[in-house]
């Protein structure tokens, strides 16, 4: 992947982008069990990661424990991302996410879980 973003000036902005690649291609090995494809885009404000798999079922964020040690990616994913989203198509689906370059990802606790409904993550 920093072979994709190379000359880039990501700023602050490569942590978040490495920590929630990892999430998201975990996720698609521990659940899809099928091959993925990474996609990563960027222009001159932000980075757009993708993960594509084969599987047509969707993720969805857990609710969890302050204790919990595992089903955290999508909820870093929504409070760290400046935006994310899945893209189900007749092959299974890609989930990706945009961080903007030059400055820090969203800030937010992953610890909060709402009770209220999940946006529109379309795509």
């Amino acid at each position: 992947m920093q072979g994709a973003l190379a000359g880039v000036d990501v700023g602050t902005a490569t942590e978040p982008i490495l920590l929630l690649t990892t999430e998201l291609v975990t996720n698609a090995v521990l659940h899809a069990h099928t091959e993925i494809e990474l996609g990563v885009e960027h222009d001159e404000f932000s980075v757009r990661i993708s993960v594509s798999d084969g599987s047509p079922v969707s993720p969805a964020q857990r609710r969890h424990t302050d204790e919990a040690t595992t089903g955290l990616g999508l909820t870093l994913v929504d409070h760290m991302a400046d935006d994310w989203g899945v893209d189900v198509h007749t092959n299974g689906k890609t989930v990706w996410f945009r961080v903007p370059l030059g400055s820090t990802a969203r800030a937010g606790d992953p610890n909060l879980v709402s009770d209220d409904e999940p946006g529109d993550h379309s795509g």
